[in-house]
């Protein structure tokens, strides 16, 4: 249990005492009954309870970062689904348009190029693909 555990617990409680603002202390349990053979007692379980630690919030990047970062994603992973689903584009073609209709404006663009086109989407696939 020793070696397990100074590879584990101890290296992932240090990787979080360094890196995050939450941490956590352990305590090991071990069996009630006597051991006969006169050794320590079995270790039967580990008690983790977290540990807030405020000074490390420096070293994570701030909430709105993080959050502005996961709007990006969303509206990039939402593009690409609705040019594959929708206007059944794939590959390097889907990959490209993506990048191209979030730079004119993301969904608010494509809902644009389809009210232009009076909700045909032949038309609306012929202008992305002058868009790329």
């Amino acid at each position: 249990m020793n070696n397990s555990l100074a590879r584990v617990v101890e290296q992932a409680k240090k990787e979080l005492d360094q890196n995050a603002p939450y941490s956590f202390v352990y305590e090991l349990d071990y069996e009630n009954k006597h051991n006969p053979k006169g050794g320590k007692k079995k270790v039967i379980g580990i008690t983790i309870t977290p540990v807030y630690q405020p000074e490390q919030l420096s070293n994570i990047p701030s909430g709105q970062k993080i959050s502005q970062q996961y709007r990006e994603d969303v509206e990039l992973d939402s593009i690409r689904i609705v040019l594959d689903s929708v206007y059944k584009f794939s590959g390097k073609e889907l990959e490209k348009l993506t990048d191209s209709v979030l730079r004119n404006g993301g969904h608010s663009y494509l809902t644009q190029l389809l009210q232009s086109c009076k909700g045909n989407i032949e038309k609306a696939i012929e202008k992305l693909k002058q868009l790329s």
